[in-house]
Order: C-alpha cells, then sequence, then structure tokens
C-alpha cells in the first residue's frame, strides 16, 4: 500500500522536479479543499529542490489583483531579474522577440527591466506605439521564454492558487503542459477545490483539467483529509510528546473532518487557554 503522507509526497513529487535537470520535465497538479496542505506540500518541494541544481520560480494568484496572466506575470519578472546572471548572449537567447510580448503582459514592471528585455530581444519599436500582440501569439512567445530559459538552467515553477488564475493564465500553463514531457522544466500547481464563491467549476478550469489529464507528462495529487490515525500523529507533534487520549482524537477528527489546519488551529487554541 503507498504511503501517501505529506512527506513521502513531497519526496515523490521532488524526484518529478529532478527529473528536469535530465530533460524529462512534467507537470504536478496539486487539489484539495482549503487548508488541507497544498502550501505545505509546495514549501516542503521548495526545500528538497534547493539542494537540487534547478531554479526556482514562484507565483501566487491573488483575488483582490485584476492583472491579466496571474502567476506567470509574478514569475517572469523574476525570470527576468534572474537574466543578467546568465551573460549577455544567453540572455538575448533565453528572450528572443520576446521583449514587446514582456511590455503587454508586464505594464508595471520596472522600467529599465523592459528596457533591457527589448534592448536582448532586439525590440526597436517604441514602447508607446509597439502593437500588442494577438492573444495566441503572446502564448507562444511566452512558452518559448520557458522553453528556452529551462535550456539555460533547469527550471521549476512552483504557481499557487490557480482557482483565482485567469483565462489567459490557465491557457498559458496548459499550452506549456503540451511541451514538457522533453524539457527541462517542471511545474507544480495548487488548485483549491471548494472555491466558496464558486457555484460550479469554471470553465476555464474544467478545459484546464481535462487537457492535463489528457497528458502523459502530468499528473494530479488529490490531499484527502487526515485519518484518525494522522490526527494522532499530528496532535503528538505539535503538543511535542505522548499523547494518550482517544477521545481528544476522535472530538478533533469530528470537529475538523481531518482538515490539518483546523486540527492546527483547535489544538493551539486549546494549548493557549490551557485545556
Amino acid at each position: 500500500e503507498p504511503d501517501d503522507t505529506a512527506g513521502s509526497l513531497s519526496v515523490r513529487l521532488a524526484e518529478l522536479g529532478e527529473r528536469a535537470e535530465q530533460a524529462r520535465g512534467g507537470l504536478a497538479l496539486i487539489r484539495g479543499e482549503a487548508g488541507i496542505g497544498k502550501s505545505r506540500l509546495l514549501r516542503e518541494l521548495r526545500d528538497r529542490l534547493r539542494t537540487r541544481r534547478v531554479a526556482l520560480f514562484e507565483g501566487r494568484c491573488q483575488p483582490a489583483l485584476h492583472d491579466p496572466y496571474q502567476p506567470f506575470a509574478e514569475v517572469l519578472e523574476k525570470v527576468l531579474r534572474s537574466l543578467p546572471g546568465l551573460g549577455g548572449d544567453r540572455h538575448e537567447a533565453i528572450l528572443g522577440e520576446a521583449g514587446r510580448l514582456l511590455r503587454v503582459l508586464l505594464p508595471r514592471l520596472d522600467a529599465d527591466l523592459l528596457l533591457e528585455a527589448d534592448e536582448g530581444a532586439g525590440a526597436g519599436a517604441d514602447r508607446a506605439t509597439a502593437a500588442a500582440p494577438d492573444r495566441d501569439a503572446l502564448l507562444e512567445g511566452l512558452c518559448g521564454v520557458f522553453e528556452r530559459l529551462s535550456w539555460a538552467v533547469p527550471c521549476v515553477l512552483l504557481l499557487e492558487d490557480l482557482h483565482w488564475a485567469d483565462e489567459a493564465a490557465l491557457e498559458l500553463l496548459l499550452r506549456l503542459a503540451d511541451r514538457l514531457a522533453s524539457s527541462r522544466l517542471a511545474v507544480f500547481a495548487t488548485l483549491r477545490d471548494d472555491d466558496p464563491g464558486a457555484a460550479e467549476t469554471p470553465p476555464a478550469v474544467q478545459r484546464l483539467l481535462a487537457g492535463l489529464s489528457a497528458s502523459p507528462a502530468c499528473l494530479t495529487v488529490a490531499l484527502a483529509p487526515l485519518a484518525g490515525r494522522e490526527v494522532h500523529e499530528m496532535v503528538r507533534a505539535l503538543l511535542g510528546g505522548d499523547l494518550d487520549s482517544p477521545l481528544l482524537v476522535e472530538k478533533l477528527l469530528e470537529v475538523s473532518e481531518g482538515n490539518p489546519l483546523y486540527v492546527n488551529e483547535v489544538v493551539r487554541s486549546l494549548r493557549e487557554s490551557g485545556e
């Protein structure tokens, strides 16, 4: 029987990130309800992969922001800031003709970085008069940037909260997924299943899930609620010692429904109240 604890999952998923070094990239979508441990799993992955020879880039979607292409806009800004360290020739090779595309995607990015992107891509058009590319050209251009970057250095993208991503960002992720099997790029993304603000799964998310399920380079990890034994182990770890109270574990399991975040909050509250 496979061990699906968070620790074993992070090890298994980290192997996917490590395979990017051998041009066998892929994508893992981590799904589950709020508080189930998706972000914690990403943090464990990040810590494990930091010891590998890969470049890590992180991006998060935020509901209060309405910028297009979350979380890729944040990732691409970090990519731009890292490019000078790769050297001039490689800088230009990675960006290709993407300077104009990045100017459209990242209108609030530091002007100096955008100027460097334009120069690196050989873009001569004036920023104010350059025509915006259509979505297909933009998506293809951005996929190219990630592909070329991964050949300069194996890359891992950590993308959080895709349930708040816009349609264009999800389409970009789907296009990237089709190119990962023979790339040096690994992508890990989280998706909340129980968005209380949505009556049903948005069509763009439905298309993403359908597309990823058909790709051999992609896998979906559905995080399940904790069982009684796992709640017991978690509480024991939180309290820093042995736990001999089956009734407490049973009550916590009932109240939290196995949600790790709720278990943690209840135990913290009990400790603070001295109970």
